[in-house]
């Protein structure tokens, strides 16, 4: 195991802000970090289509977390995994596969709804609802023109 890579989780409901927070770190720390997104673990679905539109997305069954801890605990040992791809617009996992490799920072974007994956990051940000109020702000980091920063 490398004690030198640290594995970040930011985590949050729903358009609770995870993916803005993490382009920002991606974009302030670029080429330093490596991404993960837990939606890229939603389990396989082998029913129409119509039926995986019904699907709860946010509900913890619908990840193949068992996986997703596997390949971060082979990030944390200094492994490349490959990543499986989840595909939007067929509301389905693909075949394919995107090849990781882990960089000193790993930042995972988790579903808030999954308590278990939490505790095993070495840091964990936590976007709760009431963060959800900030969301018409026109600079996602707070900053207003003045340098200062706004209350959340």
């Amino acid at each position: 195991m490398d004690d030198n890579i640290l594995v970040i989780g930011i985590a949050g409901g729903t358009g609770s802000g995870k993916t803005t927070l993490m382009n920002n770190l991606i974009s302030r720390f670029e080429g330093m970090v490596t991404v993960i997104s837990h939606d890229n673990y939603y389990k396989r679905q082998d029913r129409p289509f119509a039926e995986r539109c019904l699907q709860n997305y946010d509900h913890p069954d619908a990840f193949d977390t068992d996986l997703m801890i596997e390949d971060l605990k082979a990030l944390k040992r200094g492994e490349t995994i490959h990543c499986p791809v989840y595909d939007y617009a067929i509301h389905n996992r693909t075949d394919e596969t995107v090849e990781i490799k882990p960089t000193k920072v790993v930042i995972v974007e988790v579903n808030q709804n999954m308590p278990r994956c939490l505790g095993g990051f070495d840091n964990c940000i936590h976007i709760s609802e009431v963060d959800m109020i900030v969301e018409g702000r026109n600079d996602p980091m707070g900053i207003q023109p003045s340098g200062t920063a706004t209350e959340v």
